[in-house]
């Protein structure tokens, strides 16, 4: 994931909020200021942010809420200046309210009417809702006394509740099969790394980036067909990068126009704090979106059920409990890559000549070494309902075949649409397999991705459609182009000569950017003095093309367990990396099926750590409640 690293040895002692009602007279929590943060723990964002100015300005205005929970206590991880104020009830008044650090001159009003039992739901000068308990936000005291930072003290001071808890989690989890191999044997498996608690996430920001999704799939989708780009803008890279070169090669064989393609796509985001950009609201920004091999939908997409189970499990073991547990994943993106293959399946059979004797069947391509995540693959195989089969590149090759029509063959079964969980790295091909995935693009088969939608996802691409006149070329919608770039961050090609003031302010400043190399898969970017090293490694060279430049995200963080096989449990800061899918299936603009998902998938990673890969441990599966 592209954020910042926090360093651990920045982390100081967890302050405690005490809330208070009085005598049924509501009482108001404000969190800080959208510019407040830990001391020494700025995270960048690209954006021109004051990281000195001790004050801000705000106004706040009330709003009726949900009822107010007595005495209660919240545990918060960053050090934000804290001011509770006691309103009067019953008059539209104003009346100053705090006067602290960086919440200074709050103007508060009561609404006529209000009662004292309810609560009061804060929301800034141009009506933007805040929520939870992270840097710069607004909540309710029953969102505050309610929510995760409460179930997360109960557990933290009461170990025999938090490891039946964790038995909750674990046994759940493996009920439902959210399991990976470890270690890499066929008859070994274990419950997958997982969050203790969902990830509490404003929903309007969520809104945002859900209903974008659309947009992205049509996007990917034409900007693949768009060949002069890809080949013009991925040439300089081919031509020291092998991987590349095989692919473009390989395109450059197809008639990309006249087939049908399927892409299961996914878009990474990660919630940047609010700043002057974004009218101090917290918003998500793009981290990547991946076209090839896409994963989670399994696995990931059960974890809101899991952690149903753990709070309604501590809810009940609380006497008096009020406290609302998040609703259950619904699957739906599960679901949706399910229809996806299904509706793709079909339009083969409708579209192209199909043999009499047995019906197609879905043709998985996976690696020949035990997968970790194979119980992903399975649940969305088996959500497909269509008959399949698995193979790698050298069964396939063994077999392989087309016919008179174009028709793709392997172990005399045809083949109505390919799907890949490999081959988006170079060392997943070997031997003979680039020809075997020539044979595979040359055919009728309906491919997901085909050569073309796998190119279009390189993080040159990205960094292209970055740039409005470019975003234009297949986004004609103005009002879509502005949405879609308040999620981008700044990024350069390293070959550029116009990327030079950049370059220099990343040699200067290494924790404000991320070196991205052309790859997919995870675990291949620069920061810090790594970054450092590689760029003057690769400046001037002919390696340079290679890369790019990205600004660095300013992440929200929240507190977490981290539940991993055969590690204790470990509590700590953590940053949430949120996925949203997307299914198109389209013959060139001919589109047939354009979808996303409303429910989106985390993974969760510590903030001390640059790595985001589940399967190393590094991160866990997670879940979201949003408010």
């Amino acid at each position: 994931m592209s954020v910042h690293k926090q360093e651990p040895t920045t982390t100081t002692t967890t302050p405690t909020l005490t809330l208070m009602n009085h005598q049924d007279t509501p009482t108001v929590l404000l969190l800080g200021g959208c510019g407040g943060g830990v001391p020494g723990n700025h995270y960048s964002s690209g954006t021109n942010s004051d990281t000195t100015s001790p004050t801000h300005h705000h106004h706040f205005h009330l709003r009726p809420g949900l009822p107010v929970d007595s005495t209660t206590s919240v545990s918060r991880h960053q050090t934000t200046p804290v001011a509770v104020a006691t309103l009067p009830e019953g008059d539209d008044i104003t009346e100053r309210v705090c006067e602290s650090g960086n919440v200074r001159s709050c103007d508060a009003v009561v609404p006529a009417g209000m009662k004292g039992e309810d609560a009061v739901l804060l929301r800034d000068n141009v009506g933007e809702t805040f929520c939870d308990d992270m840097n710069g936000t607004i909540m309710t005291q029953d969102d505050v006394s309610d929510g995760m930072p409460r179930r997360l003290e109960r557990v933290a001071q009461d170990g025999n509740l938090r490891e039946e808890a964790i038995q909750v989690l674990k046994e759940s989890a493996a009920s439902l099969g959210v399991l990976l191999r470890f270690p890499l044997q066929n008859d070994v498996m274990k419950v997958a790394p997982l969050t203790l608690f969902p990830t509490v996430v404003p929903q309007h920001a969520i809104d945002a980036i859900t209903d974008l999704q659309g947009a992205t799939n049509l996007l990917m989708h034409r900007v693949s067909h768009d060949r002069h780009l890809l080949t013009t803008c991925l040439g300089p890279a081919a031509s020291v990068d092998p991987f590349i070169r095989s692919l473009l090669a390989i395109h450059a064989q197809i008639d990309v126009d006249n087939q049908w393609e399927l892409g299961l796509i996914r878009s990474d985001y990660i919630l940047s704090q609010g700043n002057a950009s974004s009218q101090g609201r917290m918003a998500y920004k793009q981290v990547e979106v991946n076209m090839i091999a896409v994963g989670m939908v399994g696995l990931g997409g059960k974890v809101g059920l899991l952690h149903e189970r753990v709070q309604s499990f501590l809810d009940e073991s609380e006497q008096n409990s009020n406290i609302r547990s998040t609703s259950a994943s619904t699957g739906e993106p599960l679901t949706l890559y399910g229809e996806g293959l299904r509706i793709a399946y079909g339009c083969y059979r409708m579209h192209c000549k199909v043999a009499k004797k047995r019906p197609p069947i879905l043709l998985i391509v996976v690696q020949e070494a035990p997968e970790q995540i194979v119980l992903d693959q399975r649940f969305v195989q088996t959500e497909s309902g269509v008959p399949s089969l698995r193979r790698s590149f050298a069964q396939i090759s063994a077999s392989g075949r087309l016919d008179e029509d174009g028709c793709l063959f392997v172990e005399d079964r045809e083949v109505a649409v390919v799907y890949y969980r490999t081959g988006y790295s170079p060392n997943q091909y070997k031997n003979n397999d680039w020809e075997t995935r020539l044979l595979i693009e040359k055919s009728t088969a309906i491919k997901c991705p085909s050569v073309a939608h796998q190119l279009s996802g390189f993080k040159k691409i990205q960094q292209v459609l970055s740039r409005p006149e470019i975003l234009s070329r297949y986004i004609p919608d103005t009002d879509t182009i502005s949405r879609l770039r308040q999620t981008y961050m700044g990024q350069w090609d390293v070959s550029e000569p116009e990327s030079q003031s950049k370059l220099e302010e990343a040699l200067s400043n290494p924790d404000r950017f991320v070196l991205k190399p052309n790859r997919e898969g995870g675990g291949n970017n620069f920061y810090g003095e790594d970054l450092v090293v590689k760029l003057k490694e690769v400046l001037g060279s002919d390696k340079a093309p290679e890369y790019i430049l990205m600004e660095l995200i300013d992440p929200v963080m929240q507190e977490n367990y981290f539940i991993r096989p055969d590690k204790e449990p470990e509590r700590l800061n953590t940053i949430s990396e949120v996925s949203v899918f997307g299914v198109i299936l389209a013959k060139n603009e001919q589109v047939v099926l354009n979808k996303s998902s409303k429910e989106i998938i985390v993974r969760v990673k510590s903030s001390s750590s640059y790595e985001g890969a589940i399967c190393t441990g590094h991160a866990c599966y997670g879940s979201v409640v949003s408010v």
